[in-house]
């Protein structure tokens, strides 16, 4: 036996499947040991009402006044040469995956770098990819999204609905920085991005 569960990613994300496979599985082990009790989660609404208040707030304001500043100039779209729009009639749709295995001596040499210079594995990859997508598009001034999971406190762990943002990252290009200056200003801009 099984099930299927078809969301809709507008009602969901990825950590509310997490649950409900969780749940699922709690409920048909307490349904054969006779032991099942009903279990209310914290409701998606109560999440609302505090973005209502949030938007009505001082942090709002403050926030807001963050992103104006980061975004008072838009930069252009960056983009990789492959991924432009083409308007030849052999274009296809289908895809193919490829995988890249990094040795395990290059992964521990990235860790340490890491370690050494205080910054995340993420933050240094995402460097790395800034400086390849800078290059590739010919920009230094770009925006990087970045799916978040916006779920802050424990209530909202526990609570099914869709709390993904995407986080704009403006990437600046200064070709004065070495790559650990690099990282590190990713690192900062995007605990920045977090806090607003």
């Amino acid at each position: 036996g099984g099930f299927i569960v078809n969301v809709h990613h507008i009602i969901g994300d990825s950590w509310t499947l997490g649950l409900v496979a969780k749940e699922a599985t709690a409920i048909y082990s307490q349904i054969l040991n006779s032991t099942y009790e009903e279990k209310h989660f914290p409701s998606y609404l109560k999440y609302l009402e505090t973005e209502k208040e949030y938007v009505n707030s001082a942090k709002y304001i403050k926030d807001k006044a963050y992103w104006d500043e980061v975004f008072k100039t838009v930069p252009e779209v960056a983009s990789i040469p492959s991924m432009k729009e083409t308007n030849s009639k052999n274009v296809s749709c289908k895809g193919s995956r490829e995988k890249f295995i990094i040795p395990e001596k290059q992964i521990n040499e990235i860790k340490e770098f890491c370690t050494k210079h205080k910054i995340s594995v993420y933050n240094f990859f995402r460097a790395a990819y800034s400086l390849y997508l800078g290059r590739v598009s010919n920009l230094d001034d770009f925006v990087i999204g970045t799916p978040i999971l916006n779920r802050t406190n424990f209530e909202q762990k526990h609570t099914m609905g869709m709390f993904i943002s995407t986080a704009p990252l403006r990437i600046n290009l200064d070709h004065n920085l070495s790559f650990t200056e690099f990282s590190k200003k990713v690192a900062n801009d995007t605990m920045s991005i977090l806090r607003h």
